[in-house]
């Protein structure tokens, strides 16, 4: 026991190092996409040139880097201390970025153009460590980065967290925030296929009555609706024509997402070092068939290196929990990222030589 205190504490004492001992100075970025100015910043070390860049690319959802107590701070501060420049902004609507935040439904072409846009004006700029990009990103990212790096092949590096594979993730979501509540093995059964089946309807531009008729039971269910979130006509309506213009759809013989043609070749042909990081209670995507996809494209490309970790008793963010239900309250184990993931990533980077 004695010892494990031991590794415990030293672990945290690398970690506090890491994090805080490397200064760091902080510039002003913008770029112009689609009219508007997209506002964040860039991070590199105070005593030194950066020996590369690592471009952050979130997850779904709406971002402010500018928070004191940024989800993305930690790992920041960490690619900093390795000697490389960081650099990120806020979406359109979000932060400092003009324009109007989407809601949440985001077009994937969009955000990859917008990230090259990003690449071109670093390389304009001559900005010190551009020379030599590397991508990270979480969740929504997996399916955003390999586009980007069969736009832009130079990119040295990829580190993705909790991605999701080529199918759509909302019956794997859906269903276990139903076993986290209790619901028998029959009505989970029932519900996530009237889900399935009301969602058919609604990506296929199906009409509310149709909606109705196949949702009697899921729509009784709070947890149902609340994922669903489509209880009245109106909003139905509204949300169907914004959805069908994204371009997107669903097999749903195979959940197979449609509207990201090429996906697969574009992960398949990846030429650069990829580590995949993900939390072994992570109940929003399901890991375990990101992994097998993984192994099936980038891992039997011998062009490419694929490097997987996972972490037990990790949630979709990487943090402590105890089952990693969705909303789980995590204050008594103070919302902290999983013992090693930062080393991991630390590690994965020098014995690849991007860092100092």
């Amino acid at each position: 026991m004695k010892n494990c205190y031991t590794l415990i504490i030293c672990s945290f004492l690398f970690l506090l190092t890491n994090v805080s001992i490397a200064q760091k100075k902080s510039e002003p970025f913008e770029f112009e996409f689609e009219g508007e100015k997209l506002r964040g910043l860039i991070e590199s070390p105070a005593e030194q040139e950066p020996t590369s860049m690592v471009i952050i690319v979130p997850g779904a959802g709406e971002t402010n880097f500018y928070k004191e107590d940024n989800f993305y701070n930690g790992i920041r501060s960490n690619f900093v201390s390795l000697g490389m420049a960081c650099c990120f902004w806020d979406k359109a609507g979000c932060g400092k970025s003009e324009g109007e935040f989407d809601g949440g439904l985001e077009i994937l072409e969009k955000s990859v153009d917008e990230i090259i846009a990003a690449i071109e004006e670093l390389k304009r700029q001559k900005v010190p460590g551009s020379d030599k990009i590397g991508l990270w990103g979480i969740s929504r990212a997996g399916w955003v980065c390999p586009y980007v790096i069969k736009k832009e092949p130079s990119i040295i590096f990829w580190i993705i967290v909790s991605a999701p594979d080529n199918n759509d993730q909302s019956v794997y979501f859906l269903k276990n925030k139903l076993i986290f509540q209790g619901k028998s093995e029959k009505e989970i059964q029932l519900l996530t296929e009237e889900y399935w089946k009301g969602e058919t309807i609604f990506v296929s531009g199906g009409s509310f009555d149709e909606y109705l008729e196949a949702t009697k039971n899921m729509r009784k269910d709070p947890t149902c609706v609340d994922q669903a979130g489509k209880t009245e006509r109106e909003t139905y309506n509204f949300y169907q024509k914004k959805f069908l213009s994204l371009g997107f759809s669903v097999n749903h013989e195979t959940g197979e997402v449609n509207g990201m043609p090429g996906y697969i070749e574009a992960v398949s042909s990846i030429k650069c070092p990829v580590l995949a990081i993900f939390g072994e209670k992570d109940n929003i995507v399901n890991w375990r068939n990101t992994i097998q996809f993984y192994k099936g494209t980038i891992g039997v490309n011998n062009r490419a290196e694929l490097t997987i970790k996972t972490f037990p008793n990790c949630n979709h963010n990487i943090q402590k929990c105890n089952t990693g239900a969705f909303r789980e309250d995590l204050s008594e184990l103070g919302y902290e990222f999983c013992d090693g993931y930062y080393e991991t990533i630390i590690n994965w980077i020098n014995s690849n030589g991007f860092g100092k």
